[in-house]
């Protein structure tokens, strides 16, 4: 986690109205002390009201709170339902930022309906698929947004290893899997690729070449 990601979660996370200690702040984030005191430091620098509360940690006044979000209760409940098919059929990383997102979500929430948020089914996380180890997916969501080449090595069914540059386009989650469907420079075709499979995967600064108009509804129909 960079550093300006970790200042907007420590904000974040001081906004729940409770008073945390340095040391659980560092444990959840897991930094040191030291550099959780540099972070508040920061924060408090830049004008944040984050009050130490008699060595006993620190917190922000209930006012200073993000713009409400209004959810209703289907809302709030799809909300529930997508992070715990997140942790079915995505990666570590994935599964990890989704829920992190639906942390952030309640915790300003919580401010302006704390009831309702703590009546939340919060145990309704899937445990039962064990994810992938390796933590592409996010990787290939940034190249498709951004247009940008992928550099992969993927092992075929076969067994056979190649290394390869694509233009990714999208992803589709079939037969229990997530596959990528790209333009490849090796094959000059449009190529399935099983993203289990993806052995080594790199983001380049170098833009599509081809213009891709196919829509992936199309592509499923294929399939």
């Amino acid at each position: 986690m960079n550093r300006i990601d970790r200042l907007m979660g420590l904000l974040t996370v001081l906004q729940s109205g409770k008073i945390l200690s340095a040391g659980k702040l560092a444990e959840k984030f897991d930094i040191s002390l030291r550099t959780i005191y540099r972070d508040i430091n920061t924060l408090q620098e830049i004008g944040l009201p984050i009050n130490t509360e008699n060595d006993q940690g620190y917190s922000m006044p209930a006012e200073y709170t993000l713009p409400p979000l209004s959810f209703s209760s289907e809302e709030a409940n799809a909300l529930l339902l997508l992070q715990a098919l997140a942790s079915r059929i995505t990666d570590r990383r994935a599964g990890k930022s989704s829920t992190a997102a639906l942390h952030k979500i309640k915790t300003v929430i919580a401010t302006y309906d704390h009831p309702r948020v703590e009546a939340w089914p919060i145990a309704t996380t899937a445990t039962s698929h064990e994810q992938s180890e390796h933590t592409w997916l996010i990787a290939i969501q940034q190249g498709i947004a951004r247009k940008c080449c992928l550099k992969i090595g993927y092992t075929d069914t076969k067994g056979n290893y190649t290394d390869r540059e694509i233009e990714p386009v999208g992803l589709i989650f079939y037969t229990n899997q997530w596959h990528l469907v790209a333009w490849c420079d090796l094959r000059l075709g449009y190529r399935n690729f099983k993203v289990p499979m993806i052995n080594t995967l790199a983001n380049t600064s170098t833009p599509f070449t081809k213009q891709h108009n196919f829509k992936l509804e199309d592509y499923i129909k294929l399939i």
